[in-house]
């Protein structure tokens, strides 16, 4: 049985346009490479639908026929985006979340990555954070702390925490 697929959405996170690459300040543009941002795709990026409450813009893979059938793991997926200067998507607000639920379903998607992720790294080892499968996670794209994985009110966390 193949692995199931999951779709990336992005959300732009800033904006370098189209300008020129040397046009960067020196010590911007190499923190920019050191993350894996492509000047070319940051200024050619697709921007599918953008929401005027947070002002964030979105990209859905399966909306684009050259990256419909793309199955990339978790950090593939962050990596895509950030190339594009944009970040997986941090579901912040439930206008947010239901918004993203209804284009996963209409595009016909089981599966979407997130920035949410759990603290595995230095640092992670704070109080506020234990235990880390409950209080640990927080969103890459925004470095804002979700909910406890056992707050089922408000939240999409399932019953397993997932």
């Amino acid at each position: 049985m193949l692995p199931p697929r999951f779709g990336v959405v992005c959300s732009l996170i800033f904006f370098l346009g189209a300008r020129a690459e040397e046009d960067v300040e020196d010590n911007v543009q190499s923190k920019l490479i050191s993350i894996g941002v492509d000047p070319l795709l940051c200024s050619t990026r697709i921007i599918h639908d953008r929401l005027v409450s947070g002002g964030h813009g979105y990209y859905f893979s399966w909306e684009n026929p050259e990256t419909r059938d793309l199955n990339l793991d978790w950090l593939e997926a962050r990596k895509f985006c950030r190339a594009r200067c944009m970040d997986l998507v941090s579901l912040e607000t439930s206008f947010e979340s239901q918004y993203i639920a209804e284009r996963i379903e209409k595009g016909y998607q089981h599966n979407a990555w997130t920035s949410g992720r759990k603290c595995t790294f230095n640092g992670c080892d704070r109080e506020d954070l234990k235990p880390f499968d409950v209080r640990g996670w927080f969103w890459t794209g925004s470095l804002n702390k979700l909910p406890p994985t056992t707050d089922r009110q408000g939240t999409d966390w399932s019953e397993t925490g997932g």
